[in-house]
């Protein structure tokens, strides 16, 4: 009798042993999941991930709980959008199970999108007979565009900088323009351009991005804000 009582608690003491090992092991397959799961349905396939817990404990996670986790990505690809070169997200108190992310009180991101991957999207999106480039600086932006206009290929260019409205409309605001050596109206650049405006609206997004700073640079252009996750987020098998 008293063997038995000695032999159960050990029972106990050793499945939970090989609980928090099997866990220890296989922890980073359940961070892959959630990483996985978070960044396909938020934005989209990414060419590569990571994810990094701090400030958790084992046993945090073998509840469902997780503190503080770092998700890096590269070449994000949106549903709508350009191509995120990379990506940053920082998540606060996540809860899960072994279907889906339950919780995640706050979430900041990241964001550094290239000239080129920009100017594909333009492209993409841009109405017919309008054929967009674009030239990303420091100090702002230049778009050209030829618009066909009665069979004739029209040169437009651009300068001005990026703006963003209600913290999901990514603007372009022009301020100059030339045709054919020079200066058009106005009322005919901003129709031109309605077509094209926003760039880029983050509310479209399945989780929206709340974009709170913008810094353009020679090249690329960096957002900072936070993501709106929409739960659950179910995870991927």
């Amino acid at each position: 009798m008293c063997r038995r009582m000695i032999l159960f608690p050990l029972q106990v003491v050793i499945t939970l042993v090989v609980i928090v090992a099997l866990l220890l092991l296989f922890k980073d397959v359940i961070i892959e999941r959630l990483a996985a799961a978070a960044l396909s349905s938020s934005l989209g396939a990414a060419d590569s991930y990571s994810l990094r817990v701090t400030n958790t404990s084992v046993f945090s996670m073998l509840g469902g709980k997780v503190k503080e986790a770092w998700l890096t990505a590269k070449g994000v690809r949106p549903k709508k959008g350009p191509v995120i070169d990379y990506l940053k997200v920082r998540a606060l108190d996540v809860e899960f199970d072994t279907k889906a992310v339950r919780r995640v009180r706050d979430a900041t991101f990241t964001a550094t999108v290239m000239e080129e991957d920009v100017r594909d999207y333009l492209k993409s999106v841009a109405p017919p007979g309008v054929y967009p480039d674009v030239t990303m600086k420091r100090d702002g932006i230049v778009i050209k565009v030829r618009k066909d206009i009665l069979g004739l290929s029209i040169p437009l260019e651009l300068a001005g900088k990026l703006q963003m409205k209600a913290k999901h409309l990514l603007i372009f605001s022009p301020s100059g323009a030339d045709i054919a050596d020079g200066k058009i109206p106005s009322d005919v650049l901003e129709k031109v351009f309605r077509s094209l405006n926003p760039l880029l609206d983050t509310a479209a997004l399945k989780h929206p991005l709340e974009v709170d700073r913008l810094d353009p640079e020679d090249g690329a252009l960096t957002l900072k804000g936070h993501i709106r996750f929409k739960v659950p987020v179910m995870l991927r098998r």
